[in-house]
C-alpha cells in the first residue's frame, strides 16, 4: 500500500501513479511486466484484421520462397532475407497459407518491438519516456500497416529495436554475455535485412569500443564475440549462397539489384535534386508522425531553450550549479544522446541520399526511424514536463502550446493522410 508522507493516509490513485512513472527505473515491478504484456497484447489483437492477401511484388516473392528459394530466380530478390525466409518457413509449417504465415511473422516482430521500446525508454530515462514512446509506436499508423501485411518491414523494426536494446545494455554494463548476446543478435539482423549492416554498424560500434584503445586490448576483449557473430552470419550465408546457385549466380544478382534499384537514385548518381525527392517520400511515409510528434518536439525544444535563457539571466552564479538528476532520469543524458543519435541518423542519411523506395503506398523503410525518433520525442517532452513542475515561469508558456499544438495537428485531417495506412487493403494495393 502508498500511504501519503504527511497524512499516514493511502495516497490518491494519480498521485501512487505519478510516483511510479517517477520512481528510479530499476529493478522491475508488477507493473513494468504489465505494461510490457498489454503492449504486447495490443499488437497480437490485430489478428482478426490483418490482410488476406499478398499486396506486393516483394511480398509474392518471399511467398515463393518458401518452397523454392534461390536469390538468383529472384525468389526472393537480392540479397537474400535468408533469416526472415526461415522465420517464414517456421509459421508456413503452421499456417499453410503465405499470406497468413508472414503477417503473422510481422504481428509477433511488433508484439516484440513494443515491449522492447518500452524496456529501452525506461532505462534510457525512466518509466513515463518508455511508456510514451510504446504508446506512439502502437498508435503509428505505419507501424499499424505493416503489422497485417505480409512484408519484412516489421521484422526490420523488431530487429532495429532488439539490437538497439542489447547494444545500450553493453555500453551501460559490459560483461562477456552480453558481448556475445549483441554479436548474437546483430548477425542475425543483418540475415534479416543485410541493410540493418550499414544502419546499426556505428550504434554496435560505439556500444562495443572502449579503453584502453591498443589494438591489443580491443582485440583480447571482442575476438570471441566476432568470432561468434561471424559463425552465425556464416550459418545463414553459405546455405543462402548454395541454394541460389553457388557465389559467382548470387554475387551478379545481388549486383543487378544494387546497381538498378538501390544505388540507381543515389545523389552522386542523380545529383542533388533526388534529395528533395527523397525528403518529400519520407515526408509521405511519416504524414502523420510529422504532423503530430515533430510539432510537439519543436514546441518543447523551444520552450526549454527559452527557460535556459531565463535563469542565465535572472539566477546568481551559485545558482547555475548542475541539479542531481530528478528521479528515473537517466545518470547520463550525453551518453543516451549519442546512442539515439547513432542509432536514428545512419538510416536517414541513407534514406535521404541513396534510396528510399516507392512513392506509391506506405513504405515500410521508414519503420526503423520511428523508435528513435519516438523515444528522443518522449524524452524531450518529459524534461519539459519535469521543468514545468519546478519552475513556475514556465507552467504558463506550457499550458498555452498545450492548446496550441493540437489545434494545429487538427488542420492535418486524417482523411487527407493518404499514404499511412487509413484506406484498406483494398484499396491500398489497387493504387
Amino acid at each position: 500500500m502508498s500511504l501519503d508522507a504527511a497524512t499516514g493516509m493511502r495516497a490518491p490513485a494519480f498521485h501512487r501513479l505519478r510516483g511510479w512513472l517517477a520512481a528510479p527505473a530499476a529493478p522491475w515491478t508488477r507493473g513494468d511486466w504489465l505494461a510490457v504484456a498489454a503492449a504486447a497484447v495490443l499488437v497480437l489483437a490485430r489478428w482478426p484484421i490483418r490482410a488476406r492477401t499478398l499486396l506486393s511484388w516483394d511480398s509474392h516473392t518471399f511467398a515463393i520462397a518458401l518452397t523454392d528459394y534461390d536469390v538468383n530466380g529472384l525468389h526472393p530478390h537480392a540479397p537474400g532475407y535468408p533469416v526472415y525466409v526461415a522465420l517464414g518457413r517456421l509459421a508456413h509449417l503452421f499456417l499453410p497459407d503465405p499470406s497468413d504465415a508472414y503477417t503473422l511473422l510481422s504481428i509477433l516482430c511488433v508484439a516484440v518491438a513494443a515491449p522492447l521500446v518500452y524496456a529501452l525508454g525506461r532505462s534510457l530515462a525512466g518509466r513515463a519516456v518508455g511508456f510514451g514512446a510504446t504508446a506512439l509506436l502502437l498508435a503509428a499508423p505505419l507501424v499499424h500497416v505493416h503489422s497485417l501485411t505480409a512484408n519484412v518491414y516489421a521484422a526490420d523494426l523488431a530487429c532495429s529495436v532488439a539490437v538497439a536494446w542489447a547494444a545500450w545494455h553493453v555500453r551501460r554494463s559490459p560483461s562477456p554475455r552480453r558481448l556475445a548476446g549483441l554479436a548474437i543478435l546483430f548477425a542475425l539482423a543483418i540475415g534479416v535485412r543485410p541493410s540493418l549492416a550499414m544502419f546499426l554498424a556505428p550504434v554496435v560500434a560505439w556500444a562495443t569500443l572502449r579503453p584502453p584503445w591498443a589494438l591489443r586490448e580491443q582485440a583480447r576483449r571482442l575476438a570471441a564475440p566476432v568470432a561468434l557473430g561471424a559463425a552465425v552470419c556464416l550459418a545463414w550465408f553459405i546455405p543462402m549462397v548454395q541454394a541460389s546457385g553457388g557465389y559467382a549466380l548470387w554475387k551478379r544478382a545481388n549486383d543487378l539489384q544494387s546497381d538498378q534499384v538501390v544505388f540507381a537514385d543515389a545523389v552522386w548518381r542523380r545529383g542533388l535534386g533526388m534529395l528533395q525527392v527523397n525528403l518529400d517520400r519520407l515526408g509521405l511515409y511519416l504524414r502523420w508522425e510529422t504532423a503530430f510528434v515533430l510539432p510537439a518536439l519543436l514546441a518543447c525544444a523551444v520552450v526549454l531553450a527559452a527557460l535556459v535563457f531565463l535563469r542565465r539571466r535572472t539566477e546568481t552564479p551559485g545558482m547555475l550549479a548542475t541539479p542531481a538528476a530528478p528521479p528515473g532520469l537517466s545518470p547520463a543524458p550525453r551518453e543516451a544522446a549519442w546512442f539515439l543519435a547513432l542509432w536514428g541518423v545512419p538510416p536517414l542519411l541513407f534514406y535521404l541520399l541513396v534510396y528510399s523506395g516507392y512513392a506509391n503506398g506506405p513504405s515500410g523503410y521508414a519503420l526503423v526511424l520511428l523508435p528513435p525518433l519516438f523515444l528522443a520525442s518522449c524524452w524531450l517532452v518529459c524534461a519539459g514536463a519535469r521543468r514545468v513542475l519546478t519552475d513556475g515561469r514556465a507552467r504558463a508558456a506550457f499550458l498555452a502550446l498545450a492548446l496550441a499544438v493540437p489545434a494545429a495537428a487538427m488542420t492535418q485531417h486524417l482523411e487527407e493522410i493518404e499514404a499511412v495506412g487509413f484506406r484498406d487493403h483494398v484499396s491500398w494495393a489497387a493504387s
